[in-house]
């Protein structure tokens, strides 16, 4: 098998990492030239602006894998590519990191290509993500793309390197225009001299005392916000916290559930507290908000005023993309995915990582409501 060595000006602002070379690369030296690589250069990353003339195109592993299979790499080979694209990688600084499919991104994350199938990163949870944090490029954003060749996998055509993180669902199709949205926020980080990651604060009961939460209802009662995005979590059907935020930065959390130094008193007084701000003036913003409501409900806790279910509304605009939270967030929002944290809530006693994770569901709920809300309006 051919080595195909990294192509570009070595201090290019941005480098695009695949995975490992095809046939078609193999053959002919250059990376990124077979089907996936035409539909990467030709329709995806133009979208954005992007030149293959102004990147550095490279792969985690430079040679063809035997049967095309990552088990089949010798453990020698893939730890001394391994240390070539890390070099290759941190010769020169770069505005921007490509991370093309899950093989890549995971080298980004963890330094190595070689994990485990139920450990991999899931490339269409994360792709849209800027990353600033990762093991190799601390500092650099990181943007993961879907491989093109799942694109192409998902408008048929066959003949390409197996992606085995994406699923053939019915909603496959809508994967290049999310490739070329990427690609647009590709452009917008490198264009951005002065870009930074949102920092959102959420108020809760690890960071807050008692008081100190009643104060910040007190206040955002006071503030009498236009607009207000809630939302529940549960646990055994059992609401365990409900957030509101009442700008894109800023949501406090009230636990349902006993906490540690508050009385069951304390704990009655601010929840009705939350219940005065459901059910006062402000719009209300919701994903998939009638589960949430009829949940509160289900409490005594009414919900008034209810402006906007982000799912209807994307629905409405976009029905031929998934329409969860995750995927809104990704495409209006520039908050890494977030979603894994749910994955540690296995009681129904909650912590600073709940907490926070509800938080963000507001803070984004929030932003993504008045974006949709503006696409809406511009259709009429």
């Amino acid at each position: 098998m051919n080595i195909i060595t990294p192509e570009g000006p070595s201090d290019a602002d941005i480098v695009i990492l695949g995975e490992s070379p095809g046939d078609e690369e193999n053959l002919s030296g250059k990376p990124f030239v077979g089907p996936a690589g035409r539909l990467l250069f030709d329709q995806i990353l133009t979208a954005g602006g992007l030149r293959r003339s102004d990147c550095l195109v490279s792969y985690v592993h430079w040679q063809m894998p035997p049967g095309r299979k990552w088990e089949t790499i010798p453990e020698d080979d893939l730890g001394m590519f391994d240390t070539k694209t890390l070099a290759t990688i941190l010769r020169h600084p770069r505005k921007a990191i490509i991370a093309v499919g899950p093989y890549a991104l995971d080298f980004l994350l963890k330094g190595s290509a070689r994990v485990l199938k139920d450990e991999r990163v899931t490339i269409s949870k994360w792709r849209g993500s800027i990353l600033m944090n990762t093991y190799v490029a601390e500092g650099t954003p990181v943007i993961p793309m879907i491989h093109p060749a799942s694109v192409l996998r998902s408008t048929g055509y066959k003949e390409f390197e197996e992606d085995e993180d994406i699923s053939s669902d019915r909603g496959s199709l809508h994967y290049k225009a999310l490739c070329q949205l990427d690609a647009r926020r590709v452009a917008a980080v490198v264009n951005d001299s002065e870009f930074r990651p949102p920092k959102r604060t959420i108020h809760h009961a690890e960071n807050c005392s008692w008081a100190e939460l009643m104060s910040i209802l007190d206040q955002v009662e006071r503030l009498s916000p236009e607009s207000i995005a809630f939302d529940i979590e549960t646990f055994a059907h059992t609401i365990t916290c409900t957030g509101i935020a009442w700008n894109a930065l800023e949501a406090v959390v009230i636990p349902f559930t006993e906490v540690s130094g508050w009385t069951i008193i304390q704990r009655q007084q601010i929840i009705s507290r939350l219940m005065d701000l459901l059910s006062g003036p402000s719009k209300k913003i919701g994903q998939n908000l009638d589960y949430d409501v009829q949940h509160l409900a289900q409490v005594g806790i009414p919900v008034t005023n209810v402006w906007l279910d982000t799912a209807v509304a994307h629905s409405i605009l976009y029905p031929e993309i998934p329409h969860d939270l995750g995927m809104l967030t990704s495409i209006y929002t520039l908050e890494p995915f977030f979603k894994d944290m749910r994955k540690e809530v296995e009681t129904a006693d909650y912590d600073a990582t709940q907490w926070t994770y509800n938080g963000l569901d507001c803070c984004v709920t929030w932003e993504i409501g008045h974006k949709l809300y503006a696409e809406l309006k511009a259709t009429k």
